[in-house]
C-alpha cells in the first residue's frame, strides 16, 4: 500500500468514527457540519503533503503541521472567520486522534493579528423600530405561542442579551439585585452584569422568578438545550422574526444597544443618524465603552458593529 493510501485510509477511518457527531461527542451532526468538516480537513492534508508533509497516517498531525496551514491561509488572505473556522475544525480534529489541546488559539500562529480580527461596521440599523416591527404587537402574538419564548425576547430587548443567554439564563441565581449576572451561554465564558434600572427590567426578572424555581433556567426540564432552541427558532420564524425575513431576535439586542448610547451620551447612535463622533470624541468614546460592555466584549471597537461609525 502506498503512502498515499495510507493516509487516506486512515483519514477515512478517523471520519467514520467521528464525524457523524457533535464535537463534543454527544449528538448527531448535521450533514452541513459533517460536509464541511470533511471538506476543510481533506484539502488541508492534501496541501500539508504539497509542502513535502508525507506522513502516511493523519494521526501524526503535529503542532508544526497547524503552524503551516495556518500560514498558508494567512498569505492566501482568508477572512478571519473562515481561518478562525478552519483551525477550529482541525482543533475538533486533533481531539479526535488523541492530541485534545494541541491545537491553540489563532493568536498562537498568525504574524500579524489583522488575520484574525473580524471588523464589523453597521452601515444599516437592525434594530426592529428602524425595520417597521412592532415590539409589542410582536411580543403578544409570540407569547400566544409561548410564554417562555416571548420572556427570551424580553430579555434581549430590556437586558440586550443574546438569545442563547436569555434561553440559558438562570432567573434566580442570576438577579443580583441592582444588576443581572450573565454567565451562561455567553461568548468565551465571560461573565458580564447588566445594570437593573427601568421597572420593565425589574417586572420581567420578578415574573421569571415566579415561572421557574432555583437553579433552573427558561428551559424545560424535559428538553435540551438544542431541542428548545430548534422550537424557539421555528416559533419565532412563524412571526415573521428570521434573517430571511429581515428582521432577527438579534435586532432587539441592537435596540437595547443603540438605546444606551443615545441614553448615554444624549445624541442618537451613528447607524442612526446621529453626528457625535464629529462633534465631541471624548463622549462618543465613552457611549462606545458603555456598549461594548454591555454586551459583553473587551474591545471598544465592536461597538461599531451594534452603532455603526468606526471609532476616529
Amino acid at each position: 500500500m502506498t503512502s498515499k493510501k495510507s493516509w487516506k485510509a486512515t483519514f477515512n477511518a478517523v471520519m467514520k468514527q467521528h464525524n457523524g457527531y457533535t464535537a463534543d461527542g454527544g449528538k448527531v451532526a448535521s450533514y452541513a457540519t459533517q460536509k464541511q468538516r470533511r471538506d476543510v480537513l481533506l484539502q488541508g492534508f492534501r496541501d500539508l503533503r504539497a509542502m513535502g508533509f508525507k506522513f502516511k497516517t493523519v494521526k501524526a498531525l503535529r503542532g508544526a503541521h497547524i503552524q503551516r496551514l495556518v500560514h498558508a491561509w494567512e498569505k492566501a488572505a482568508l477572512s478571519p472567520a473562515t481561518l478562525q473556522n478552519r483551525l477550529s475544525i482541525f482543533r475538533t480534529f486533533s481531539g479526535w486522534v488523541g492530541k485534545r489541546g494541541m491545537v491553540l488559539s489563532a493568536e498562537h500562529y498568525v504574524t500579524t493579528k489583522d488575520a484574525i480580527q473580524r471588523t464589523y461596521v453597521a452601515a444599516e440599523p437592525k434594530t426592529w423600530e428602524a425595520n417597521g416591527k412592532d415590539y409589542h404587537d410582536t411580543l403578544n402574538a409570540v407569547r400566544v405561542d409561548s410564554e417562555r419564548f416571548a420572556d427570551a425576547l424580553a430579555l434581549q430587548r430590556h437586558f440586550g442579551l443574546r438569545s442563547k443567554e436569555s434561553l440559558l439564563l438562570r432567573p434566580h441565581l442570576a438577579d443580583k439585585g441592582n444588576v443581572l449576572m450573565v454567565n451562561h451561554g455567553t461568548k468565551g465564558g465571560r461573565t458580564r452584569y447588566v445594570p437593573i434600572e427601568t421597572d420593565e427590567q425589574r417586572q420581567l426578572l420578578d415574573k421569571l422568578k415566579q415561572t421557574t424555581q432555583g437553579p433552573d433556567s427558561l428551559i424545560p426540564k424535559n428538553k435540551t438545550y438544542a431541542q428548545y432552541r430548534n422550537q424557539y427558532y421555528y416559533v419565532l420564524r412563524k412571526h415573521g422574526i428570521a434573517r430571511d425575513q429581515g428582521v432577527t431576535a438579534h435586532g432587539l439586542r441592537h435596540e437595547h444597544l443603540n438605546e444606551l448610547y443615545q441614553t448615554a451620551t444624549g445624541h442618537a447612535s451613528p447607524v442612526l443618524g446621529g453626528e457625535l463622533r464629529q462633534q465631541d470624541k471624548a463622549l462618543d468614546s465613552l457611549g462606545r465603552h458603555m456598549v461594548s460592555e454591555r454586551a459583553g466584549h473587551s474591545r471598544e471597537s465592536i461597538a461599531a458593529a451594534y452603532i455603526g461609525g468606526k471609532k476616529s
